[in-house]
C-alpha cells in the first residue's frame, strides 16, 4: 500500500467511489453535499422506507423512479466515504470519547448554517465519529449495500415488506443511518481533519503516516505530533477530564479560598501530567491592594505535594471588562475550563460570540504588531552588540523574546495580557506546545543546558554552570534563538490563519 492512500479492507472495498475519491475522502464528502439541500437524501431514505412497506411502487413524479435509484446510489457513496474516514480513526486510543469540535464552532454553526442537524446527542455533536463507530462496529459495507438493494427493489415493486422483513435482524439500522447522514454533514461542514488534505502544504507543517497507515500532522520540525482530528486542542486539555476525576480539584480550590479569602472564582484550564503542572484562572476581589503578579507569586507554590500551580490572575472588575473587550480568550475559557469555585455574589456573563472574520482580524493584528515590534528590538540588539554594549543588548533581547512569547499565546489562546515575565510566559506556552522549550535547549551541552533560560529570565545571573561566561558569543547565540522563536510563531500564525480562511470559505 502506498503511503498516500487510505487503508480499506478488501472485503469492504468501496464500489461507488473513484480511485481519487478513496485517496481524498474529504473532497468526496464535500462533493456529496454540494449544491443540494442537506436534508434531501434524508427525505429520500424516509420515502424509500414508506414505499418498501407499501404495496404501491414509487413513481417519482416527472423524474420517474430514477430519482430514487440516484438517491440510493448517493446514500451508498456517502456511506463508503464515511467508512474510509472511520478507518482512518479506528485506533486503540480513546479518540471516540474526545470532544473534537469546539463549543465555539457549534455556536457559530447554529447561528449561521441554514441547516443544523437536530438528531445528534450532545456528545455526537462534539465528536460525529461516535456515530460512525456505532454503525460500522456492527455492519460492513457489503451488508449495507445488500440492505439498500433489498429496500430499493421493494420500493420499486408492488410487493410490500413487513417491518420485520425491512429491518432484518438490525432494527436500529434505519435510525442510525439518518444519524450517519447528520454526522457526515457535521464532518463536512466543520472540515474535521480535512484541513491538511485540502489546503496548501506550504504552511510549515508536514503530513506523514504511522506504520499502521494513520495520518499524523507534524508541527514544527517533528518536535510534536498531533492526530488530524484533534490538532486544534491545546495538548494540556487532552487529559483534563481524567485529571479532574483523579485529582481532588474542588478540595484544592477550597484550600486556596481558605488561605486567600480575596479569591472570588477558580477555574481549571488544563494540566500537564508529566510536569505536575496545573493551570488555573483565578479572579480576586477588586479591593486587594497587592498587584496581580504578587497574588500570582503567593499562589504559585507547592500546594499539592509535587504539583505546581500556574495561575492566571485577574481582578474581578478587570475580568468583567475584558469579557467584553477580548471575548476570544473568554470564549476559550468557557469551552476549556471547569469551574471549581465561584463566590455566591459573583455573576460572570457569557462572552460575545466571536465570528470567523473577527477571529481572523484579531490574529492578523496580533502578528503584525508583534512582528514589527520584535524586528525593531532586534535591530537595537544588533547595534548594541556591535558597540559591545552587552547589558543594553541583553535588555532589548529580553523585551524581544517576551514580545514573541505574548504573540504566540495570543495567537493560540487569545490571552493578551501584557504582564508576566519570560518564565511565566514560557509556562503558559507549555499549555499547547513544547517547541519553544526545545529551542532553548537544542544544540547545547549538559554544562550550558539552562544558560539561555536563566539569561532570558533573569538577565546576567550568577553563573550556574562552570562554562558560563558573559561574552559576545553567548549573546549572538541567544539572538539566533530569538529568531527561531519568531520563526516558530510565524508558523503558528500561518496555521491559525489557514484554518480560518478555509472556514470562511466553508461558512460563507
Amino acid at each position: 500500500m502506498r503511503g498516500d492512500e487510505h487503508y480499506v479492507p478488501w472485503e469492504n472495498y468501496p464500489e461507488f467511489l473513484l480511485f481519487n475519491e478513496i485517496r481524498d475522502p474529504y473532497r468526496a464528502l464535500r462533493d456529496a453535499f454540494w449544491g443540494e439541500e442537506p436534508e434531501r437524501n434524508k427525505r429520500l431514505l424516509e420515502q424509500l422506507k414508506v414505499f418498501a412497506l407499501s404495496d404501491t411502487h414509487y413513481q417519482g413524479g416527472k423524474e420517474g423512479p430514477a430519482k430514487m435509484v440516484q438517491g440510493v446510489n448517493e446514500w451508498v457513496r456517502m456511506i463508503e466515504i464515511c467508512y474510509i474516514l472511520w478507518l482512518d480513526r479506528k485506533t486503540p486510543d480513546d479518540w471516540d470519547k474526545a470532544e473534537i469540535v469546539e463549543g465555539s464552532e457549534l455556536r457559530f454553526a447554529r447561528h449561521t448554517w441554514k441547516y443544523f442537524p437536530d438528531d445528534l446527542s450532545f456528545y455526537e455533536e462534539r465528536n460525529p465519529y461516535i456515530v460512525f463507530r456505532r454503525i460500522f462496529g456492527y455492519i460492513g459495507l457489503q451488508d449495507l449495500r445488500d440492505y439498500f438493494d433489498y429496500w430499493l427493489y421493494a420500493a420499486l415493486s408492488n410487493k410490500a415488506l413487513t417491518i420485520d422483513e425491512f429491518e432484518g435482524n438490525m432494527p436500529q439500522l434505519f435510525d442510525d443511518l439518518l444519524k450517519l447522514h447528520s454526522a457526515a454533514y457535521m464532518v463536512e461542514q466543520l472540515a474535521i481533519g480535512a484541513v491538511w488534505e485540502t489546503l496548501t502544504t506550504n504552511n510549515g507543517h508536514h503530513l506523514s503516516y504511522t506504520k499502521d497507515g494513520r495520518k499524523v500532522i507534524t508541527i514544527m520540525e517533528d518536535t510534536e505530533n498531533y492526530n488530524l482530528f484533534d490538532w486544534k486542542l491545546p495538548r494540556a486539555l487532552k487529559r483534563k477530564n481524567r485529571l479532574e476525576r483523579e485529582f481532588k480539584f474542588k478540595e484544592m480550590a477550597k484550600t486556596l479560598v481558605t488561605e486567600f479569602p480575596f479569591i472570588k472564582h477558580v477555574c481549571h484550564l488544563g494540566a500537564i501530567p508529566y510536569a505536575d503542572r496545573i493551570y488555573l484562572l483565578i479572579l480576586v476581589d477588586d479591593q486587594v491592594v497587592i498587584t496581580d503578579d504578587e497574588i500570582s507569586d503567593k499562589i504559585q507554590s507547592d500546594r499539592l505535594g509535587k504539583t505546581f500551580i500556574v495561575p492566571l490572575v485577574y481582578k474581578v472588575k478587570d475580568a468583567l471588562k475584558e469579557i467584553k473587550t477580548n471575548p476570544r480568550f473568554w470564549e476559550w475559557v468557557v469551552y476549556a475550563g471547569t469551574v471549581l469555585y465561584t463566590d455566591q455574589d459573583l455573576v460572570i456573563p457569557n462572552p460575545e460570540y466571536v465570528t470567523v472574520e473577527m477571529h481572523k482580524a484579531m490574529l492578523e493584528r496580533c502578528w503584525k504588531n508583534a512582528h514589527k515590534e520584535c524586528r525593531s528590538l532586534l535591530k537595537r540588539v544588533e547595534t548594541h552588540l556591535k558597540k559591545e554594549e552587552y547589558m543594553s543588548a541583553l535588555s532589548f533581547m529580553i523585551k524581544a523574546i517576551e514580545t514573541v512569547q505574548r504573540c504566540a499565546i495570543e495567537l493560540k489562546l487569545g490571552y493578551n495580557r501584557q504582564d508576566g515575565k519570560f518564565a511565566k510566559l514560557q509556562q503558559i506556552i507549555s499549555l499547547f506546545t513544547n517547541d519553544y522549550q526545545y529551542i532553548l535547549y537544542k544544540d547545547t551541552d549538559d554544562d550550558t543546558e539552562f544558560v539561555f533560560y536563566n539569561l532570558f529570565d533573569k538577565g546576567y545571573p550568577k553563573a550556574k554552570t562552570k562554562n558560563f561566561k558573559a561574552e559576545k558569543s553567548i549573546l549572538e547565540t541567544a539572538l539566533k534563538k530569538i529568531e527561531e522563536y519568531l520563526s516558530r510563531t510565524e508558523k503558528l500564525y500561518t496555521q491559525q490563519i489557514a484554518f480560518l480562511e478555509y472556514s470562511l470559505g466553508k461558512f460563507s
